[in-house]
């Protein structure tokens, strides 16, 4: 498991830091919103994030992230509720501004998670958050207007 794990990361980074040359930012400071909920194995997205009409399969879910002095937390946010955990670090910021996370959940488990900026073709960018559980690939994005000065 941790081998497919740390593959997933593997592309995920490739995928990330092939998108953007832009300096790294900061996570906390973004408001980190679901795109998706894709299911490891066979791909299907479970759930997409209001406005995510790309995926008319998929149930709507409102999942808002926050991360803060290594504290993370995931609301739903038509239920209210919360998975707490902790983030730490482990690979810097490259020269693309992808950085990659440990993530423990209090009763949830562990998981990967990395960020980076998503260019598309029309020259607009997002910040991308991909949390990647082993069974579930979560993804986030938020607005780069969003930033701290």
């Amino acid at each position: 498991m941790k081998k497919s794990m740390l593959g997933a990361v593997a592309c995920l980074l490739l995928m990330l830091s092939g998108c953007s040359n832009r300096e790294a930012f900061p996570v906390e400071a973004l408001d980190w919103q679901l795109c998706t909920v894709q299911e490891q194995e066979t791909g299907e997205v479970l759930f997409a994030g209001p406005g995510e009409d790309g995926w008319p399969e998929a149930e709507e879910k409102a999942l808002s992230c926050v991360m803060e002095a290594g504290e993370i937390t995931l609301t739903d946010e038509a239920k209210g509720e919360n998975w707490r955990g902790t983030y730490r670090q482990i690979q810097a910021p490259d020269h693309q501004g992808t950085a990659v996370y440990e993530v423990a959940f209090e009763d949830d488990g562990e998981g990967l998670l990395t960020t980076g900026v998503t260019r598309y073709q029309n020259g607009e960018e997002e910040a991308s958050l991909l949390l990647d559980t082993g069974d579930y690939v979560l993804r986030f994005s938020a607005p780069l207007s969003n930033e701290s000065p």
